[in-house]
């Protein structure tokens, strides 16, 4: 493990008293470049402690450009720092179990991975999900990005697995919050069935694939066909 990954888990383990495990996971180079968290993505709800939702929101993201800045330079060093600052602001602004915390993790671990420090990127989206485990609940629909995002790094690293439960469990999330029947799921859907596909479990991969073309027929959608990475064995 790097230096940059150990300091970053290091400064998770330090503020959030996760008990994060070892990521025994391939570290790859041809990760696609993952959507950059935004307002969509979360909707802030948790009073700020100490300022206000806006000017903490400015902060952190201009020390994530900072972070972007620094690693791209090959300043690793100076890298780390400011990944551990975003840690410090967004727990002493918003506290350590809030919706903030999770999303300036998820933000973090989202350039985290477009940087190549796949095992940092996954401790921290594994922090942010059990954030808002805790302060919402298991269903929350704020858990549909960062574990949408967990199963492509899940399936970046070869585990197929791991990848089909995460992305089972979102698809899950969205019946919950939206019915069986909503567009939110349709690229997760995607997903599983390209891996289904690539995993030669055609059967079940038809079966979803059928499932799409149910909801698509409900009414128009228009989506980008998701498929697995082209270098993907």
């Amino acid at each position: 493990m790097s230096c940059s990954q150990t300091v970053t888990i290091n400064v998770v383990s330090l503020f959030l008293l996760l008990a994060a495990q070892p990521a025994a996971l391939a570290e790859v180079s041809s990760l696609p470049p993952l959507a950059s968290v935004t307002d969509s993505n979360y909707s802030s709800t948790n009073s700020p402690v100490m300022t206000s939702d806006r000017s903490v929101e400015n902060e952190i993201f201009r020390l994530l450009g900072l972070y972007e800045d620094a690693r791209m330079a090959g300043m690793l060093e100076e890298a780390d720092v400011l990944a551990k600052q975003i840690v410090e602001v967004s727990i002493q602004s918003y506290g350590r179990d809030s919706q903030g915390t999770a999303r300036a993790l998820t933000n973090l671990a989202t350039l985290q991975s477009e940087n190549a420090q796949y095992v940092a990127a996954i401790q921290n989206l594994s922090a942010a999900i059990e954030i808002v485990e805790r302060v919402e609940s298991h269903l929350s629909m704020h858990l549909l990005y960062p574990l949408n995002e967990m199963g492509r790094l899940q399936l970046r690293a070869g585990r197929t697995d791991l990848a089909q439960e995460t992305w089972s469990r979102a698809v899950h999330i969205s019946h919950v919050n939206l019915g069986p029947h909503n567009f939110e799921q349709v690229e997760t859907l995607q997903a599983i069935a390209a891996l289904l596909t690539a995993s030669g479990k055609n059967k079940k991969a038809r079966k979803v694939r059928r499932r799409i073309g149910e909801l698509l027929s409900r009414d128009a959608y228009t989506f980008v066909e998701d498929t697995l990475p082209a270098d993907y064995e």
